[in-house]
């Protein structure tokens, strides 16, 4: 076995899937329902403009799991930040007047980008090409926004079908 290869990134790599799989089946108990339709609406919506970026040249990604299947981070877009957002989802103050909710989803987008910034400055497992910190902050916010919508919508859509 190759020492080399065992560097802090795959360390890292390792301890992600290792939380991000306890933290899903741990706030999967709570309600298996919403867990899953936030999880899988995260996952595509994550998946698909984490692909846009990378293509576009904004950000690299230098080690990463599936080098030859695609050039984007497998762990991050398609299990860490999927996570997140049924936490901010599960967790969501609804009954809470809108500066607070606005505050809810900064304070989960302000601990994504100094994560994500740092993680940038000190590995090699993301390259700023043309992306900003303000630009994470930006998407975070807007995708767990959208992630709360289409949560909403999709437990509506449940209390209408007639049994």
């Amino acid at each position: 076995m190759n020492l080399a290869y065992w560097t802090l990134e795959r360390w890292l790599l390792i301890a992600v899937y290792v939380i991000s799989a306890a933290a899903l089946l741990k706030i999967h108990r709570t309600q298996p329902r919403k867990v899953q339709a936030v999880f899988l609406f995260q996952q595509c919506s994550s998946w698909i403009l984490g692909l846009l970026v990378v293509e576009a040249g904004l950000l690299d990604y230098p080690i990463r799991e599936f080098r030859v299947a695609t050039r984007t981070s497998f762990a991050f877009e398609f299990l860490v930040f999927p996570v997140i957002a049924c936490y901010v989802n599960m967790y969501y103050p609804r009954q809470a007047r809108p500066l607070l909710k606005f505050g809810y989803f900064a304070a989960y987008a302000s601990g994504g980008t100094i994560l994500e910034y740092l993680i940038e400055k000190y590995t090699e497992l993301i390259t700023y090409t043309g992306w900003a910190w303000y630009w994470t902050f930006l998407s975070v916010m807007l995708s767990l926004g959208a992630s709360r919508l289409f949560l909403v919508w999709f437990m509506d859509q449940g209390k209408s079908r007639v049994h």
